[in-house]
């Protein structure tokens, strides 16, 4: 009974806060997770993780180890294979038969459009963020789903690439001041912030 307190006391009343530069956030309360670095981490979180196959729908098969998931299913028809494995992972990445993995780039150029339509408010000429700020926002607004499983659909075609990477020069022009016909290239080499899995894998 002893070592359950001692497991709800290390998991309860505990606070993060998020440092950016020399700035620092206020503290907020940390209501999930399991806290890093400890001896009881890896077993923790095994006893969270653990019963995630479970809650799979009938006929597909997972092997888990530690963090590492694998959701597979058999059948004769790839189409009816692709829906099946895509409603039963529900991550957010979307999958086609040809796993060309257009329709969600696509999906995620939607997204990102809507973003940089935001980012587009925020940067008026007479009342808009100064550039520091706008960037921070590309990065946290765009840049996030730009790269939100791009190692899954790192695979897809530099055409289909073409259409995030466009989106996110465009951000970059409106978080600076620049022109649209402004050469990516001529501030590109000034900034830290990473470029779309495409563009890191090129170069």
């Amino acid at each position: 009974m002893e070592e359950w307190v001692f497991i709800k006391a290390f998991l309860s009343k505990r606070a993060f806060q998020v440092k950016i530069a020399s700035s620092t956030s206020s503290s907020f309360p940390q209501f999930e997770g399991v806290p890093q670095d400890s001896v009881l981490s890896t077993t923790l979180f095994l006893l969270a993780v653990n019963d995630i196959v479970s809650v799979l729908p009938p006929g597909a098969r997972a092997s888990l180890y530690v963090d590492d998931l694998i959701i597979y299913a058999s059948g004769t028809s790839i189409p009816d294979l692709c829906q099946f494995l895509q409603s039963a992972i529900t991550s957010g990445i979307i999958f086609d038969s040809k796993l060309s993995w257009r329709d969600h780039i696509l999906h995620t150029k939607e997204k990102a459009q809507r973003r940089l339509r935001i980012l587009q408010k925020l940067s008026h000429i007479s009342w808009g963020s100064d550039h520091k700020t706008l960037l921070h926002h590309h990065v946290t607004l765009m840049l996030s789903t730009l790269d939100y499983g791009c190692h899954i659909y790192s695979s897809a075609s530099t055409s289909l690439f073409a259409h995030l990477v466009t989106i996110h020069h465009s951000g970059f022009r409106l978080s600076l001041g620049a022109f649209h016909s402004s050469p990516v290239e001529t501030f590109m080499f000034t900034l830290t912030v990473p470029n779309p899995p495409q563009e890191v894998d090129s170069q």
